[in-house]
């Protein structure tokens, strides 16, 4: 068994069950929903470069690949229990200790609020569950706002690739951030009054 599927294994550790938003793993009846929000093409430029349509049996092939090589939840509105979006972790590299990760929340859920919560819950459980040193994220401009200001500025940019991606009527600069473990402390430490009444929420 490689390193990257002793971490895939240990995925269910990844669920989180907070004060404004549940996290659960993917699985087959989620197929129709993840199916939407992929062919969505007002919204596929939120968390993928592919801007073709996948057939049903193209996007079946597409969803057993990302299973077996990524660590993929869904978000839950707890209030409505309302799927939200999802937050993935993919090319694992537990050797060189980093992941990269993509988001995805529905507009009406983009930025602070329900999206962020769901994003500190999952780099706080990547970062404590696969002891990382830092979490790798593409963003350009208007995909930043699927995370927040707030995380957004917790990352460092390590590259950018200027007028990398078409959007809109314009080309976009694409940037590579890092969020460091060592920083991520100090967000955590700042941010945990979110996770720890979302933990005191989830206490039977």
């Amino acid at each position: 068994m490689s390193e990257s599927d002793t971490l895939l294994d240990a995925a269910p550790s990844l669920s989180y069950e907070g004060r404004l938003v549940a996290l659960r793993a993917v699985n087959r009846s989620d197929f129709p929903l993840l199916f939407r929000w992929r062919a969505n093409m007002r919204e596929l430029h939120a968390w993928s470069m592919n801007r073709l349509a996948p057939t049903v049996e193209d996007f079946a092939a597409e969803m057993n690949q990302v299973l077996r090589q990524s660590v993929l939840l869904v978000g839950i509105d707890r209030e409505t229990q309302r799927p939200m979006g999802f937050v993935q972790a993919h090319n694992l590299n537990p050797r060189d200790g980093w992941c990269r990760v993509r988001v995805y929340f529905e507009p009406e859920y983009a930025g602070e609020g329900n999206a962020a919560e769901a994003c500190l819950a999952f780099f706080d459980r990547l970062f404590e569950t696969f002891q990382f040193r830092k979490i790798y994220m593409e963003l350009f401009g208007p995909t930043e706002q699927f995370i927040g200001r707030t995380l957004a500025d917790a990352f460092v940019e390590e590259g950018r690739l200027l007028e990398h991606t078409w959007h809109g009527d314009r080309y976009w600069d694409m940037r590579l951030l890092a969020l460091y473990r060592e920083r991520w402390l100090e967000v955590r430490e700042r941010t945990k009054i979110i996770l720890d009444v979302a933990a005191d929420v989830s206490e039977p």
